[in-house]
């Protein structure tokens, strides 16, 4: 999954004619990774169900690889050429945290700091492949894995994966939305995309070393209202969107 999610990058590198190699590498050693992981897994019969120890052993195990994995285009591009600061960013974008080592953000490939601030988008997106792509593929069933990775306590029906199928839709409406009214603001669609994907998964990445105080009245209150809408519970849209209002 990550190798598939890493060649986007490779469609902005070459649109800005910057390197192409650091995605295609790391996109290359993610996608042997998971081949091994497959091959190892499928040794074993995979059981109905679940034990809460293990939900927590694949949640935790599952974004300690994504973070490694994540590094690699900051470490092969000499963008962030320590180990440790590269860690830290990735880390930082994929738990959209949004603390970050780089003190000249702007100095960085436009590729580079797309990438940035996606990784921000795909941590915020996580719990909802987990539950549409890995729990169906592992024949997982119950809710162990989606209720410990997230802040959706409450227990929602119907089937868990047709729920992450809807979120994954709140989630991408959410994103075009912002980049729409991004553009209309005059905010050129690369730093639309880019500052989408910071705030939808309220991370706070920007490829701006000033973020957004440069920018307009209008830019800044439209960032602000998707800040307040991306930071509510998906759970209340789930339900206005089926009608259940109370």
């Amino acid at each position: 999954m990550q190798a598939v999610l890493v060649l986007l990058c490779i469609l902005v590198a070459w649109y800005f004619s910057e390197p192409l190699y650091p995605f295609l590498i790391a996109s290359l050693l993610a996608f042997i990774i998971g081949l091994l992981l497959n091959v190892i897994s499928g040794r074993h019969t995979h059981s109905a169900s679940i034990s809460r120890r293990e939900a927590y052993l694949i949640v935790a195990l599952s974004w300690l690889l994504m973070a490694s994995t994540g590094c690699l285009p900051y470490l092969i591009s000499n963008s962030i050429p320590e180990f440790v600061n590269a860690w830290f960013e990735s880390v930082s974008g994929y738990t959209t945290t949004g603390s970050s080592v780089l003190s000249d953000v702007e100095s960085l490939p436009k590729s580079i700091l797309f990438f940035r601030s996606y990784t921000h988008w795909i941590g915020g997106i996580g719990i909802i492949v987990l539950v549409i792509l890995v729990m169906p593929a592992l024949k997982i069933g119950g809710n162990s894995l989606f209720f410990l990775e997230s802040s959706l306590q409450e227990k929602i029906k119907p089937k868990i994966s047709s729920v992450g199928k809807r979120l994954l839709l709140i989630y991408l409406f959410l994103t075009v939305s912002e980049v729409i009214l991004l553009y209309v603001g005059k905010m050129d669609l690369y730093e639309s995309i880019c500052h989408a994907f910071g705030t939808v998964a309220t991370g706070g990445f920007s490829p701006r070393n000033t973020s957004i105080v440069e920018y307009s009245p209008y830019i800044q209150y439209v960032i602000m209202v998707f800040m307040l809408l991306a930071g509510t519970n998906f759970v209340v849209y789930y339900y206005l969107i089926k009608g259940e209002f109370n």
